[in-house]
């Protein structure tokens, strides 16, 4: 079979897209971890400047964020960030088998100061190569969930925001969270 240049330059193309949206969607990760029979932890690594943009200004476009928010003064800031961790917390669930909502608390969180200097970063990689927005490093996160009876299985809700989200369960359970499929059951050894 005979290939023609112009057939090979299309399947590159298409697969240097492929790879670009690969990476990009893999920005946010999450691990469910059971520490205990009654509590998980919750370990989050996400886009701090897509988490933001999506949380709290998701009308205005991705660079007018940005530029607002770099430069934004730092108790100003600091009070978007905690509107956003209100948020980030008021809206993820994790319900146990029995139907009971698991207490979500011990959230730890990078300072508003990183968030920034994260933005001001992202903001001059966006104005190089503004079609290039996956390579920020991401932020940590984590919580604990905690329930009032042995955990065999919960079902987690992940905040819209933070979607898509790869999430790894155990060593052979993983999935994605996305807007068409927001929630999964996730299963323990007793």
């Amino acid at each position: 079979m005979r290939l023609t240049a112009r057939f090979i330059l299309g399947l590159c193309l298409v697969l240097g897209q492929a790879k670009s949206h690969a990476h990009e969607a893999l920005a946010n990760k999450a691990v469910v971890e059971k520490v205990s029979s009654q509590s998980l932890l919750l370990r989050f690594e996400v886009d701090p400047a897509k988490l933001m943009h999506r949380g709290l200004e998701a009308r205005v476009s991705f660079e007018t964020f940005l530029s607002r928010y770099a430069a934004m003064p730092a108790n100003q800031f600091q009070q978007a960030v905690d509107q956003l961790q209100t948020r980030v917390a008021k809206e993820l669930s994790v319900v146990g088998a029995d139907g009971a909502q698991l207490v979500v608390s011990r959230w730890t969180w990078p300072s508003s100061r990183q968030w920034q200097e994260a933005l001001r970063v992202q903001l001059s990689l966006y104005k190089a190569r503004p079609d290039d927005q996956g390579h920020m490093p991401a932020i940590a996160v984590q919580a604990t969930a905690v329930g009032l009876r042995e955990l065999s299985q919960v079902q987690l809700n992940l905040p819209k925001m933070m979607q898509p989200i790869f999430v790894q369960a155990s060593a052979t359970d993983s999935f994605w969270l996305t807007d068409k499929a927001p929630a999964a059951v996730v299963s323990f050894e007793l």
